[in-house]
């Protein structure tokens, strides 16, 4: 097998370990760089032999070091990963309650832990705070009843990681009261107790009437609900609950799973904006839902309660933004948000600075660089006779250029005096609305490239100049790169076929990528996929050849969503080393399919296809 074209020698890396750990280490031990991390899902701190583990303030060796954290420890993974490409290394920005940074991927595991929006709550009880998630874990203090914290998102074995007074530790989950995990039911059949404690061996502390509503304040144990009844704090026996059923509404595709954990099957992938019934209460940072007839458990991180989430608006930003994990310049920057990114107002000004969402990852940004006036809206669109781009919205303004009779053009703007404003090939103008259509021409004859799957409907997940489709250094070269899904959702176990006929450079497990050298001085690289065990490099393959699968969720190259991320470079080594990102358009049509570049963020994001 060739070199793996994403990670250069590792033969650095035993030297790089010995940089990261904030101690030093009695022997040499080699780790494995995660590669099934979960944006916005959790990891545990691993493989440092007890040691603890450096947070740096940028992706390197060379960055420099301002925290530590302990081994065993869990963090939220907030983005990556990011190669160093001075020594091959990967690392991954993570979050420690208010501190984020960037650490080795080799000290990082997936961690079957959950990960819901951090909220402020209240104990119910005196409760104690402990280092980590269980009773085995020493005790840091005692938490009053009523006292007020503040959780960090993540949930493991019954306890939720807060903070209290300035401690950040792990407490019982049934004894927190906390405003995203609480329903209201009515007792189905009484007189029904109100007990002490979850078991009928606790003492009785008032009896709720039929029909007598109540307050569920966190998960079931022991077959009985943490409740509150008229005003008096105590548990009562879920058969005799009949919960409310609230909807939600998904904030992006989630996972339908068997159970309440990562480590569950995943039954559907429940799309974006659709609503759910929530038929019980938060378990594990889970909620168990009802969609479409089906039932199963969705992460709450992903659903927006009606009624009870914050008062949501629409809004863009004006300039490329910082999303930081606080309101201020002080706070860590999670991810940088482009310039005209449509964003979410999910709560009012603090410090000048908006709590935000911004696909799916929440923060803050500042106000200085929002607007809740929506932009001018741009589609994609195609010329149906040679057409005159002019510098005015009339016939009397003069031609900048003749765009050809099928054209791939970007409207900019609403309709003025029978003209679009319209953007072909970098110039901006006006054209006559009656040459222009905005249903796709039909493809052409198969060309250099075509589809790389068969059968449903597709739509680009993200297209040219996203946050992840740049040109970041001479390897990391995506600036045109599309992202494929199947809108029904069973992207994932789709079959992929060679969208080109060329050789086979190289292909790798940890990313599920494979390229293609053309022959031409281009190369079509694909990533996120199964590939089939039998290409080696160096084979010959024949446009519709069966290359794989599209990776599910724990499968090669997964990463948060299943999908087809499609590539093409102009190369003068077949895509290995020497490549530079080149758009789909003129020999490279797909199926037919035009897709210039004019420099807009996002580009051709939501175009959809049937291939």
């Amino acid at each position: 097998m060739t070199a793996l074209p994403h990670v250069r020698s590792r033969i650095v890396v035993i030297l790089t370990l010995l940089l990261v750990l904030s101690a030093p280490m009695a022997t040499e031990f080699e780790a494995k760089a995660a590669t099934d991390l979960i944006i916005g899902g959790a990891a545990e701190v691993s493989n440092a032999q007890g040691d603890n583990v450096n947070l740096r303030d940028s992706p390197s060796v060379l960055g420099n070091a301002f925290a530590s954290v302990p081994q065993g420890s869990f963090v939220q993974v907030l983005d990556g990963p990011f190669l160093d490409e001075t020594d091959g290394t990967s690392w991954y920005q993570v979050s420690t309650g208010d501190t984020a940074g960037y650490m080795l991927a080799d000290f990082l595991v997936n961690a079957d832990v959950a990960v819901s929006p951090a909220a402020s709550g209240t104990t119910t009880a005196r409760v104690n705070l402990r280092s980590g998630p269980g009773t085995s874990f020493s005790v840091l203090l005692v938490i009053p009843n009523g006292a007020t914290i503040e959780t960090t998102g993540l949930a493991q074995n019954g306890f939720t990681q807060l903070t209290y007074d300035g401690t950040t530790g792990w407490a019982a989950t049934q004894y927190l009261s906390v405003s995203d995990t609480v329903l209201t039911g009515t007792v189905a059949s009484g007189p029904l107790n109100l007990r002490s404690g979850p078991g009928t061996n606790y003492s009785v502390l008032a009896l709720m009437p039929t029909g007598a509503s109540l307050t569920i304040t966190g998960s079931a144990t022991s077959g009985f609900y943490p409740v509150t009844y008229d005003g008096i704090a105590g548990y009562a026996a879920a058969e005799f609950i009949e919960i409310d059923a609230p909807t939600a509404t998904t904030r992006a595709g989630v996972n339908l799973r068997s159970g309440a954990g990562t480590g569950f099957s995943v039954i559907l992938v429940i799309p974006r904006g659709s609503t759910v019934t929530i038929t019980g209460v938060l378990q594990n940072g889970f909620y168990p839902v009802e969609y479409n007839g089906t039932s199963g458990f969705a992460s709450a991180t992903y659903l927006v309660i009606d009624g009870t989430g914050p008062v949501e608006t629409p809004a863009w930003t004006t300039a490329n933004l910082n999303l930081r994990s606080g309101p201020g310049t002080t706070y860590g920057v999670v991810l940088l948000i482009p310039n005209g990114s449509q964003i979410t107002l999910t709560g009012s000004q603090q410090n000048g600075f908006y709590p935000v969402t911004y696909q799916g990852t929440s923060g803050f940004a500042s106000a200085n660089y929002i607007t809740t006036t929506s932009p001018t809206p741009t589609r994609p669109a195609w010329t149906t006779a040679n057409l005159n781009l002019r510098s005015g919205p009339s016939t009397g303004s003069g031609v900048l250029v003749v765009i050809p009779n099928g054209s791939a053009i970007t409207v900019t703007g609403v309709l003025a005096n029978g003209f679009y404003p319209v953007t072909f090939d970098g110039t901006s103008g006006f054209a006559s609305a009656n040459y222009i259509t905005f249903t796709p021409p039909s493809p052409g004859g198969d060309g250099i490239i075509v589809w790389p799957m068969t059968g449903g409907t597709w739509e680009i997940l993200q297209g040219y100049n996203g946050s992840s489709h740049q040109n970041n250094s001479d390897l990391w070269q995506y600036l045109y790169s599309l992202d494929l899904h199947r809108i029904d959702g069973a992207t994932a176990g789709a079959t992929v076929i060679s969208p080109v006929t060329g050789t086979v450079r190289w292909y790798e497990r940890e990313s599920g990528g494979i390229t293609i050298d053309l022959g031409n001085g281009y190369a079509v690289a694909m990533f996120h996929l199964t590939v089939d065990r039998q290409w080696q490099p160096g084979d010959a393959i024949q446009q519709g050849d069966l290359i794989g699968t599209v990776s599910p969720e724990g499968g090669e190259g997964y990463v948060q969503i299943p999908h087809i991320h499609l590539t093409l470079w102009q190369t003068n080594d077949g895509g290995n080393w020497d490549r530079h990102a080149a758009p789909f358009t003129g020999q490279f049509t797909i199926s037919g399919y035009d897709f210039p570049s004019d420099g807009s963020a996002y580009q051709w994001t939501g175009f959809r296809f049937t291939p």
